[in-house]
């Protein structure tokens, strides 16, 4: 069976069909809350090893392929990841693949399995700025998500909170991401986050930011006390 899905997309979409699981399907599909994908209900970890497999070999007719499954998605992402591409090819192929993301998860997970992003950290960084510029929500997204996950560092921690004070938007997943990297951002460089809370961010983002810097282990109490006298009403 393993030999027919390494054939083909459609051989492999028969065989994910196969490992379907319709407890997980369903509470999968309750976070998801994706209403253009069929959801088959297979774990991320399952996910990742086909990935991993089909990733030994030309993919190119997979991630050319239009995929009607979450499942499908999320291995196409990951083997943009696990594939040995340069970053020119990577970034070609994520330039069709974010067309095609339409939910946080398969944003989030397939973004930060991009491990050439830390290696390529300027040619990703002039992809991220386009992903950006987009006025697609989960492209947008897939940008920020790629900050967060791998340019955590003093050389672009100043890129980083320019972007966060100037990216204004309506869309609830971009604003999430935003606080997110916010948070993160004040874990690793807390000095250089800390003006943020002065007048720099729109409400939902100031706040949700808070919020997520509280929620960390690694943030001084004294730090999240005084966070929370900045709190907006």
């Amino acid at each position: 069976m393993e030999q027919e899905w390494l054939a083909s997309p459609l051989k492999l979409r028969e065989y994910l069909y196969t490992l379907q699981d319709e407890n997980y399907r369903e509470f999968n599909a309750k976070l998801v809350k994706s209403d253009t994908d069929i959801i088959l209900g297979i774990q991320i970890p399952k996910l990742r090893m086909i990935a991993k497999r089909l990733a030994k070999f030309d993919c190119h007719q997979i991630l050319t392929f239009p995929t009607i499954t979450f499942e499908e998605k999320a291995i196409k992402g990951f083997i943009i990841g696990y594939h040995n591409y340069t970053i020119q090819e990577t970034i070609a192929y994520l330039r069709n693949f974010v067309q095609e993301v339409n939910n946080w998860a398969i944003c989030d997970t397939t973004a930060s399995s991009l491990i050439i992003f830390k290696k390529e950290q300027a040619a990703g960084f002039q992809f991220i700025k386009e992903c950006l510029n987009s006025e697609q929500e989960f492209i947008i997204r897939y940008g920020l998500i790629l900050l967060l996950a791998h340019y955590m560092n003093e050389q672009y921690i100043e890129p980083i909170l320019e972007i966060c004070t100037s990216i204004k938007s309506d869309y609830y997943y971009v604003n999430m991401a935003l606080a997110w990297l916010i948070s993160v951002a004040f874990v690793y460089h807390p000095e250089q986050t800390y003006p943020l809370f002065h007048g720099k961010l729109g409400k939902f983002v100031h706040n949700k930011s808070i919020s997520k810097i509280r929620e960390s282990y690694r943030v001084k109490q004294i730090d999240k006390d005084h966070l929370q006298t900045l709190r907006r009403k």
